[in-house]
């Protein structure tokens, strides 16, 4: 029984390395006849030993780091490591915007967070969700490919991509790698 145990564990470990190796993201993306640009790349772990996903973010040609939540293009494209509920990944997101945003600029988008969340979907190992904003046109959620739904407003935009932008989140070693400031 031993043996067969072993074995098991042996032929699993490629399926475990593969879904926790880093995926291929692309150097240009192209929405909405938006150019961006590979800004960074980062692993989100959560206490130093849970693989959350992988991160890149797009951000719009010539962009400074510093207005990566003004108005201009952009796209974070995550890829999850580990099985998460629709309703834990809107808990947590709703659980930062109410830490990095004041009472009244969280009521003023209330509704349009609501209604982004009502597209997530439960995620598995491989499953990719990107955001992507474009002037003009709004932001766009797509999972594994397949648009959602888009929401306007870069009101919103900004204080959404804050969610894994904002300067201010307990994640530093992640946001410095995705926003291409090496800590």
């Amino acid at each position: 029984m031993r043996k067969i145990i072993i074995l098991f564990a042996l032929l699993a470990l490629p399926l475990i390395a593969a879904a926790a190796s880093k995926p291929v993201f692309p150097a240009v993306v192209e929405a909405h006849g938006a150019r961006m640009t590979l800004r960074g790349e980062a692993l989100l772990r959560v206490g130093y030993i849970f693989r959350v996903y992988w991160a890149a973010l797009h951000v719009g040609e010539g962009v400074p780091t510093e207005s990566v939540l003004d108005d201009v293009p952009k796209r974070l494209d995550i890829v999850y490591l580990r099985t998460i509920s629709a309703a834990d990944l809107i808990k947590a997101g709703d659980d930062m915007l109410r830490r990095h945003l004041k009472p009244d600029e969280l009521a003023a988008i209330q509704s349009r967070v609501d209604e982004i969340n009502r597209l997530y979907r439960d995620v598995r190992p491989g499953d990719r969700y990107t955001l992507t904003y474009v002037p003009g046109v709004g932001s766009e959620l797509a999972f594994n490919g397949d648009p959602l739904g888009v929401i306007p407003g870069a009101d919103f935009a900004g204080p959404y991509f804050g969610i894994w932008l904002d300067p201010r989140t307990d994640y530093r070693d992640f946001h410095a790698a995705l926003t291409g400031r090496r800590r």
